[in-house]
């Protein structure tokens, strides 16, 4: 096919155009692939659009993910749900979205599992300490009496 590096240079820079520079790359590629013939231009269509699919469900997510530290998966759950609820303005602010909800569910967390470990070691001293008090109440010498009582 010709053009190959001349193709390959303008999908890189017309990656960083959102939504309408994967269209302007594979109309571009199909043009000139159908310079070589039908077949060449469907073969074409159908790698670009594999690319573009893996780059989207797969590839995006994943980075996406890590850089706001959210899973994979979540971080598709959370794009399908932003752009279901409100659009394509939602599936653009929906890592943003999850990543400020996975920090104030962790920070929650965190307090919750803070506060009640204090309240379990707290309990379990208290509990402690009773069963020693005990335990020295049962060893404490009784004093007898002359008629042989405590």
């Amino acid at each position: 096919m010709p053009y190959v590096f001349l193709l390959c240079a303008l999908a890189f820079v017309l990656e960083f155009i959102p939504v309408i520079g994967f269209y302007i790359t594979a109309i571009s590629v199909v043009l000139i692939a159908l310079t070589q013939g039908w077949v060449t231009a469907l073969l074409a269509l159908a790698l670009v659009g594999a690319l573009q699919l893996l780059e989207g469900e797969v590839l995006s997510p994943r980075i996406i993910g890590r850089a706001i530290g959210i899973n994979p998966i979540i971080m598709i759950a959370a794009l399908v749900a932003g752009n279901q609820l409100f659009g394509v303005i939602g599936a653009l602010f929906a890592g943003s979205a999850a990543g400020f909800i996975q920090t104030i569910l962790v920070a929650y967390w965190s307090y919750w599992k803070r506060h009640h470990d204090a309240l379990s070691v707290q309990t379990e001293k208290e509990q402690d300490s009773s069963e020693q008090e005990k335990k020295t109440q049962e060893n404490r010498p009784v004093a007898i009496n002359s008629d042989g009582e405590p």
